[in-house]
C-alpha cells in the first residue's frame, strides 16, 4: 500500500514559500496586513503539507544537506535579507 504511492515532491513546496515572499515583499507597502495573511496561509499550508506527506506520498528519502540550497540563494538575491 505504502509502495504504490507517488513519491514526495519537496520542490513545489519550497516554490510556493518562494512565491508567497515574493508577494508580501512586493505587496508589503500597499497591504500592511500581507505578512499576517501571509503567517495564517502558512500555518494552514504546513497541516496540509503533514496530511499530503503522512497520508497520500511516500517517505521522502532522508538526504544530507549543507542547508537549502538554491533557494537560498533565491531568497538571498531576491531581498538581500540573509
Amino acid at each position: 500500500d505504502h509502495c504504490r504511492r507517488d513519491p514526495y515532491e519537496q520542490f513545489d513546496d519550497y516554490m510556493e514559500i518562494v512565491i508567497q515572499f515574493g508577494y508580501v515583499t512586493l505587496f508589503a507597502s500597499a497591504y500592511p496586513l500581507a505578512s499576517l495573511v501571509s503567517v495564517i496561509a502558512n500555518y494552514i499550508e504546513i497541516r496540509s503539507d503533514c496530511f499530503k506527506i503522512s497520508k497520500l506520498s511516500q517517505r521522502p528519502r532522508p538526504l544530507r544537506t549543507d542547508g537549502m540550497g538554491m533557494w537560498l540563494t533565491l531568497l538571498s538575491s531576491r531581498d538581500g535579507l540573509i
